[in-house]
């Protein structure tokens, strides 16, 4: 008896059920009936002509056979007068049908060539999901409807699409929860109204420079709980309240003193905060009792008063020495300081230790790791050491061999800086040399170092070396 036959269309329609068809030949159609229509020609061993004649005949069939497609996933290696006459096709004859919930059209070329998107595609009112990539959007009239009253995730990676025609989408999404936009072409005033499930927003555009102005993001999505913002865009002015906000990541952004007490006062639920490299303010404060993990990167030199009560993790990078201030209640928690290439020509090796020293207090209830970058560091004549500070982790980076034999001298043998930095507690010192091609084991550099240290450890009775 023929009982895989009569097993219910979902399990004949599953991949590996797909996979039995070279046993029967009344089977040997399963896989063209199936409700998933996903091609990738770079998982295609022919030619692109064959790869479009293939898609072609399924695409008959399932049409001619009025058979239902949820899912309508195509990948091409790039924009070419085939590929859109294809699209051109079938597109209008399966977007508008009803059984259609996902739709994803991706170019994974690298050239400037953007498909025209038929307009016929802001009908498809049944779509839940819609993930693009080297595609253009159309221009949308005041007077143009966009039907996506299902849409939940929206993803457009190096699209071309005006702010008009993004603000109309968002306005037009009543169930959108996931918005992912990267490299969009067109895009200088965004705005998200009225995304009253928006969950996530996702937005990446590293190839804008600081320089450009009037670029700027509105986001009015009272349920958000994630917002990530790589990209020189103006967040000075936002002061929406976010109430569920839990994670919120801002690289490249234009802040202001003010911003600070939005994320104090305005986002109580904040549990996570990644500051890169923004600009637009060079002193705040900070206070929340919901902040667990905060990382502030700057490219300049900064004052800063943070009260976060309930921290967890607290990293620092920069290749300025801060002026921080830190409260908290946590009785356990983490920092790591990483401090990258000084680059100022008025650099003073005896200040930035004493800043350090003030870093390092400021830090002294937490657990410390402590990163540097070829940044020297020198003890001053008038500095007591009275002050100790338990440093955890210590990793020290200098290029070339002169630096390094410098570094095992001045750091490990130097009697004030032994003291400042383990105070004869130290448990285990590891070594490695690399040449400019990352390739280690150099035996100049590392045996000038290991002499070094070795005599170092011998001196402070300490036994592990690794």
């Amino acid at each position: 008896m023929d009982r895989i036959s009569n097993l219910p269309q979902p399990i004949l329609h599953q991949r590996e059920a797909i996979q039995t068809c070279v046993l029967s030949k009344s089977w040997r159609y399963r896989g063209s009936t199936r409700p998933y229509f996903e091609f990738r020609e770079r998982c295609f061993n022919a030619d692109k002509e064959t790869f479009l004649s293939v898609m072609d005949k399924i695409l008959h069939r399932y049409h001619d056979q009025k058979i239902s497609v949820q899912k309508f996933l195509v990948e091409m290696s790039m924009v070419d007068s085939e590929s859109i006459s294809f699209l051109e096709k079938w597109i209008p004859l399966f977007i508008l049908n009803k059984g259609v919930n996902t739709f994803i059209l991706n170019f994974l070329s690298y050239t400037s060539a953007h498909f025209a998107l038929p307009s016929i595609v802001y009908k498809a009112e049944f779509l839940k999901e819609l993930n693009l990539k080297r595609c253009k959007l159309s221009q949308l009239n005041p007077l143009d409807e966009v039907l996506f009253k299902h849409l939940q995730k929206l993803s457009l990676t190096y699209v071309y699409i005006a702010d008009e025609t993004f603000e109309k989408i968002m306005s037009s999404c009543p169930l959108i929860e996931y918005v992912n936009l990267e490299g969009c072409e067109g895009l200088k005033n965004i705005k998200v109204n009225k995304a009253h499930k928006l969950k996530n927003f996702d937005f990446d555009d590293y190839l804008i420079s600081k320089e450009e102005d009037g670029l700027s993001i509105e986001i009015d999505a009272p349920t958000i709980e994630s917002i990530s913002i790589m990209g020189a865009f103006n967040w000075f002015h936002h002061h929406k309240n976010f109430p569920y906000l839990k994670c919120l990541h801002l690289e490249n952004v234009r802040l202001s003193t003010k911003s600070f007490d939005n994320f104090s006062f305005d986002y109580p639920c904040l549990e996570e905060l990644e500051l890169l490299f923004c600009h637009g303010f060079e002193e705040f404060r900070l206070l929340s009792r919901s902040i667990k993990h905060l990382t502030i990167a700057v490219d300049r030199s900064i004052k800063a008063a943070i009260d976060a009560t309930n921290i967890l993790h607290f990293g620092f990078i920069s290749n300025f020495l801060p002026s921080i201030s830190f409260r908290t209640t946590s009785s356990k928690w983490k920092s790591r300081i990483h401090l990258m290439d000084y680059v100022d020509v008025h650099y003073d090796a005896s200040s930035s230790f004493l800043k350090l020293n003030e870093l390092l207090k400021a830090l002294s209830r937490s657990e410390i790791s402590l990163h540097i970058e070829d940044h020297p560091l020198v003890v001053p004549d008038t500095y007591t050491g009275d002050e100790s500070f338990l440093v955890e982790e210590i990793e020290w980076e200098r290029e070339d061999e002169q630096r390094a034999e410098f570094l095992c001298k001045n750091l490990l043998m130097e009697r004030e800086m032994r003291r400042y930095f383990w105070q004869q507690d130290l448990e285990e010192v590891s070594m490695e040399a690399f040449d400019r091609n990352g390739k280690n084991g150099i035996p100049s550099r590392g045996q000038v170092c290991q002499n070094v240290l070795c005599q170092t450890i011998n001196s402070n009775k300490i036994f592990a070396f690794d």
